[in-house]
C-alpha cells in the first residue's frame, strides 16, 4: 500500500448532492493539470469566491468525462470557511450520498498540498455524531478491515490501507480509521495523465466492488 489522505469538512447539514450536472465549459482541464491547479492555487486565506475554490466547484465540468455516467463527481474547498484540505469527490448515490456517510472515492490533499491522495473512503461525520469520535474510529476500522478482507490481497496490491494528512485533528484520525484502500502521490512527481487515469480506473473498480459487497450481490 502506498501513502496516503482524506478530507470532507463541509457541513452536513446543508451539503448535497447536485441534482442536475454543472454547464460543461468550453475548455476543460486534463486529471493532471486540474490536481496540478487546485495544488498549485489554492489557499485557505483566500475567499471562496477565489479562483481556486471555483474550480474545486466545476470539478464536474472537467472530470465527469473520465468515470462512468452513474458516478457524480463533487469538488470542495469548504462550506462557509475554506477547509485545509481540499477535495475532489465520486459519488454513487447507491453507495453515499454525501461525504459525511456510506462510501466514496475522493481526491484528498494533504493540508501542505505538496501531495493528493487518492481513496476509497468511508464517510465519518454521521456515524462520529451518533456514537462519537472514539467508537466511531474503531466502527469504522473495524469496517475497512472487513472490507479489505472481502476485496482480497492480490485487488489490493500495492495500495495502502491508511491516510497520512499530516494533521493529529480527530477528524482527521476518523479518515485514517475509514480508509478502506488508497494512493498517495506527491504534487512534485505526479505521474502522467495515463497513469493517473488507470489508477483512477482501479479504485473505482474497487469501488463497484464494495458496493456489491455491502448490498449482499
Amino acid at each position: 500500500l502506498r501513502d496516503n489522505q482524506c478530507e470532507d469538512r463541509t457541513d452536513s447539514a446543508v451539503w448535497q448532492l447536485p441534482t442536475f450536472p454543472a454547464t460543461r465549459e468550453e475548455v476543460t482541464l486534463h486529471l493532471r493539470d486540474y490536481i496540478l491547479s487546485i495544488a498549485e492555487h489554492y489557499d485557505r486565506n483566500a475567499p471562496l469566491s477565489s479562483d481556486a475554490q471555483r474550480l474545486l466547484r466545476a470539478a464536474a465540468d472537467h472530470l465527469s468525462d473520465h468515470v462512468p455516467p452513474d458516478l457524480i463527481v463533487v469538488g470542495s474547498g469548504g462550506k462557509g470557511v475554506a477547509t485545509f484540505t481540499p477535495w475532489i469527490g465520486f459519488f454513487n448515490r447507491l453507495q453515499a450520498h454525501s461525504p459525511q456517510a456510506g462510501i466514496y472515492v475522493v481526491y484528498l490533499f494533504a493540508e501542505d498540498l505538496q501531495s493528493v491522495t487518492l481513496a476509497l473512503l468511508q464517510g465519518i461525520t454521521q456515524i462520529s455524531e451518533e456514537h462519537g469520535w472514539q467508537e466511531a474510529r474503531r466502527i469504522l476500522a473495524e469496517r475497512a478491515a472487513g472490507f479489505r478482507r472481502s476485496l482480497g490481497n492480490q485487488a489490493l496490491h500495492g495500495l495502502m490501507p491508511s491516510l497520512a494528512l499530516g494533521s493529529r485533528a480527530k477528524r482527521q484520525a476518523g479518515y485514517t480509521a475509514g480508509t478502506i484502500a488508497a494512493l498517495r502521490y506527491n504534487v512534485a512527481s505526479l505521474p502522467n495523465e495515463d497513469a493517473l487515469l488507470l489508477d483512477l480506473t482501479r479504485i473505482l473498480s474497487l469501488y463497484r466492488q464494495v458496493g456489491r459487497t455491502s448490498s449482499g450481490n
